[in-house]
């Protein structure tokens, strides 16, 4: 018998469920979000200003960083992108010589090898360390973002 007027109410109760977490959903307040943005080594045409600039196993390029921190329902949220442009000219890259007198790996600048080459390296599970340091406080904080993959070296598109 209590079984049966349980199925009676069963629906009533669902009603007031979805109505308290459409009311909950609706009184938390998005309008704390926090977010702050740092632009390091973009020019005003976002293209990497040369400021910035790495050599990694014989590619030379220019970057630039975009790192943005914010919170989202009062949880920290980051995200980092990377534009970053190859120096063909400065870029050595090591192929076989299948010819010659010594057969084995031979370097050569990487603009000798065509703008197809180019825009076939790319980097993966790339990662960025940004160092912010507190004189007010006397600490320092590491933040290490994992930029991902990052699209074609041209400077054009932000990964």
């Amino acid at each position: 018998m209590k079984f049966l007027q349980f199925w009676k109410i069963l629906p009533r109760l669902l009603f007031l469920l979805a109505l308290s977490v459409v009311l909950l959903v609706r009184t938390t307040e998005p309008a704390n979000a926090m977010k702050m943005r740092f632009d390091l080594g973009a020019g005003e045409n976002s293209e990497p200003s040369g400021l910035l600039h790495l050599q990694y196993d014989g590619i030379y390029f220019e970057y630039a960083l975009r790192l943005q921190i914010g919170t989202l329902l009062g949880e920290p949220v980051t995200n980092t992108e990377m534009l970053w442009k190859i120096d063909p000219y400065a870029s050595t890259v090591s192929v076989p010589n299948l010819g010659g007198a010594s057969p084995g790996m031979e370097t050569i600048n990487l603009e000798d090898l065509g703008p197809e080459a180019i825009d076939k390296i790319g980097f993966t599970e790339f990662k960025v360390v940004f160092r912010f340091s507190s004189k007010a406080f006397g600490q320092d904080v590491i933040l290490v973002q994992d930029v991902g993959v990052l699209s074609s070296g041209n400077g054009l598109k932000w990964s």
